[in-house]
């Protein structure tokens, strides 16, 4: 089924795509030239976020080298669309009038916006611009912008009080999905101080505070550069939304905080610490609502790297070892979870060359008795709505966990909702309404990793749920 997208994107031709290669799932993928421009399309470093209907949106990357100053990264401009169900990328925006960042950005982060007036809606935060200072240094971009879907880039109302407080790149990001600030972007890490960003505050003729910005929580102590942030798994009826910053800094750190943003005066608390301090690691949310986090260093980029994965019991605050990777997985690898419930492991900077195989990680849950079976469920949810969701046996949990997008030990797109559900009169099984999420501030719109997971007690050890293969549904408000 071809994207609505598409009309709004430049394809690549056929020609661009190279020849198959059999031992390939799809084609070598290539990015056309950015029109106009004859700097290369290398979105090595950009960030990416997933919209309402699927295409993915990545925006900046690595722009060239100023020759009197080489080594020293430089953000690009471009705006590339990447549509999986054609498997197309295309230059977002017109041919004559292409969507550009107002300056570049490198190592930014890029988050999908919830409820009116940020639905359809993403935001671009932090990175380095495209020139360098006068003296040959990098210059972080603290000018907040806005991708509207179809017709490009804005800044904010206010520029001038909206830039970013902070000089941290690959910011931690989460939507806040309750409570006052409900619909604004919480930032966690890696800075030691913790902030709110309302990105629709402007045209308030320089006041000052309240604002943009909001510092929440104290100042740590701890700077978590090349942490984890991950916003805890939403589950049916909550009122909390909590976040769990772990490791991060040179060197690593083994500990952990946790702040809930859904208070009205949010403070950290500490969580407890995992086995091995490390950075640039993954942290990855399971269906079972358990955290897996795997690879990760100790020092510098690649130095004393970490094998042994950790899994965070979120219920009951704790940490368990599980097995070794194979390989080390440090700086520049990345972890998502599958719809299979593995979770997919790759890359690593080996400096100077790149690790390109792939590890798949198999959850004690796979080994624990028959998986329940979806064998009814829609391909698109509406907020709001109850829809039904068939199964070959019966279950004790429901989770939506949103497409991830991992970068740089960050995931700009990653959330788990667990959703409320209630047996129907089945004809020819166990059948199921389902209550979707309330709103997009809770489930920012977009492809989701639709989960049934029968009860703990159906497990062998009694001791775990059990979680089928994933549905891929696509969550939004109805098209008007």
């Amino acid at each position: 089924m071809e994207s609505a997208l598409l009309s709004r994107v430049r394809q690549l031709p056929l020609s661009d795509l190279g020849s198959a290669n059999p031992d390939q799932v799809s084609a070598p993928q290539n990015l056309l030239a950015w029109p106009g421009n004859p700097e290369p399309p290398n979105i090595f470093c950009s960030g990416h976020s997933h919209m309402e209907d699927g295409v993915l949106l990545v925006a900046g990357g690595q722009r060239p080298d100023d020759p009197a100053c080489p080594g020293v990264p430089r953000g690009l401009r471009y705006t590339f669309l990447f549509d999986p169900m054609s498997e197309a990328w295309g230059v977002a925006g017109p041919q004559l009038n292409p969507h550009l960042l107002a300056d570049g950005r490198w190592y930014p982060t890029l988050t999908t916006l919830g409820e009116d007036p940020g639905y359809r809606k993403v935001l671009a935060m932090s990175g380095l611009r495209s020139n360098l200072s006068g003296n040959c240094a990098a210059v972080v971009n603290k000018d907040p912008e806005i991708y509207n879907l179809g017709n490009g880039w804005s800044q904010m109302a206010d520029p001038p009080q909206a830039v970013q407080p902070f000089g941290d790149l690959y910011t931690g990001a989460h939507v806040i999905p309750f409570g006052s600030r409900a619909g604004k972007v919480f930032y966690s890490s890696p800075m030691k101080q913790a902030w709110v960003f309302d990105p629709f505050f402007g045209g308030q003729g320089g006041q000052s505070a309240p604002g943009y910005w909001t510092a929440v929580g104290p100042v740590r102590s701890t700077h978590r550069n090349d942490g984890n942030s991950v916003l805890l798994p939403l589950l049916p009826g909550a009122t909390t939304a909590k976040v769990l910053i772990v490791g991060g800094d040179n060197p690593g750190t083994k500990t952990a905080e946790i702040m809930d943003v859904a208070r009205t005066t949010p403070t950290w608390t500490a969580a407890a610490s995992m086995f091995f301090a490390r950075r640039n690691a993954n942290a990855v949310i399971l269906p079972d609502d358990t955290i897996v986090v795997v690879g990760g260093n100790l020092t510098d980029l690649v130095d004393d790297p970490v094998y042994t994965a950790e899994l965070y019991d979120v219920a009951g605050n704790t940490w368990r070892m599980l097995p070794a990777m194979n390989r080390r997985r440090v700086y520049h690898s990345t972890a998502v979870l599958l719809p299979d419930g593995r979770v997919w492991a790759s890359g690593t900077h080996l400096n100077p060359a790149f690790e390109f195989n792939i590890e798949l990680y198999s959850p004690g849950y796979l080994f624990e008795g028959n998986r329940p079976v979806i064998t009814n469920a829609p391909a698109t949810v509406n907020y709001g709505t109850t829809f039904v969701v068939d199964t070959s046996v019966d279950i004790a949990s429901i989770r939506l966990i949103h497409l991830g997008a991992a970068t740089h030990a960050t995931n700009m797109d990653q959330r788990s909702i667990g959703l409320a559900f209630s047996a129907t009169n089945p004809t020819n099984g166990p059948s199921w309404n389902v209550t979707a999420s309330a709103n997009a501030n809770v489930a920012p719109p977009g492809m989701y990793m639709l989960f049934v997971l029968r009860p703990k007690a159906a497990s062998l050890s009694g001791a775990t749920s059990i979680p089928s293969v994933a549905k891929i549904v696509n969550v939004k408000y109805p098209t008007t």
